[in-house]
């Protein structure tokens, strides 16, 4: 899904009357190596990216707003890594 990957907890006081905003500094593309996300930060997130080590929610993009190098998210994410579909391992790996 493309969205932006955050840490869950940095989103717990978002509203609609008093949206939560998280600076972006980066993007992340399918293909690419994993990324590192720092504190009170999210990142870009295209479709089959790798999710950037210490992030545990992806926000897709239609649920945020995005202004001024920031997404302004108005729901708390609940549902940390509920969007994650892991990296499946090859069946030769499976039998060594």
């Amino acid at each position: 899904m493309d969205g932006y990957a955050l840490r869950a907890a940095q989103t717990l006081a978002a509203s609609s009357g008093s949206p939560v905003g998280i600076p972006v500094v980066g993007k992340v593309f399918t293909g690419e190596g994993r990324s590192t996300l720092t504190a009170n930060t999210a990142m870009g997130i295209t479709t089959g990216a790798p999710v950037p080590i210490n992030a545990d929610a992806v926000i897709p993009h239609e649920q945020v707003t995005v202004r001024n190098g920031k997404i302004f998210i108005e729901k708390p994410c609940l549902w940390a890594t509920a969007s994650f579909h892991r990296r499946k391992t090859s069946a030769a790996a499976k039998r060594s």
